[in-house]
């Protein structure tokens, strides 16, 4: 989709009748503060406690996530340029971003009021269509401890 319009752009992000079904080809990570589901093909590298990197597994597609205790810089892009949603995962309110068409590039989940003090972001560059929805599905996999 090219263009500041909304034709053919699904504003419900692809949403699942059931979010909480992980397809069974798709494994399950441990992290500190998360757990996240991702492809059996993806790897989570450069891991540390408050970021790390997910792609998959030709390397065109990398997400990388930061927790933290600052605000997300998603709320403050173009609205002009980008779709948003909010919607509760796992019982986080997540507010989620992706582009319009030309001129913008992310597309990312901002997990917000966590029960550690912190937030999460997951940010993606210039994904296809197929790419964002794998990316949102991920995103709804997170479940924080």
């Amino acid at each position: 989709v090219y263009g500041p319009t909304d034709v053919g752009i699904d504003l419900s992000f692809n949403r699942p009748a059931n979010i909480n079904q992980i397809p069974s080809s798709w494994r399950g990570y441990n992290t500190q503060y998360f757990t996240i589901a991702i492809p059996k093909t993806w790897t989570i590298t450069n891991h540390t406690a408050t970021s790390g990197t997910i792609t998959n597994a030709s390397g065109s597609v990398m997400l990388t996530y930061t927790v933290g205790v600052g605000d997300s810089t998603l709320d403050e892009l173009p609205k002009d340029y980008y779709i948003t949603s909010h919607e509760w995962v796992h019982g986080v309110r997540t507010f989620f971003v992706r582009p319009r068409g030309l001129g913008a590039d992310i597309t990312g989940a901002y997990y917000k009021r966590l029960p550690w003090q912190k937030k999460m972001t997951i940010i993606g560059h210039d994904l296809t269509i197929s790419q964002q929805q794998t990316a949102f599905a991920i995103f709804r996999t997170v479940r924080f401890k």
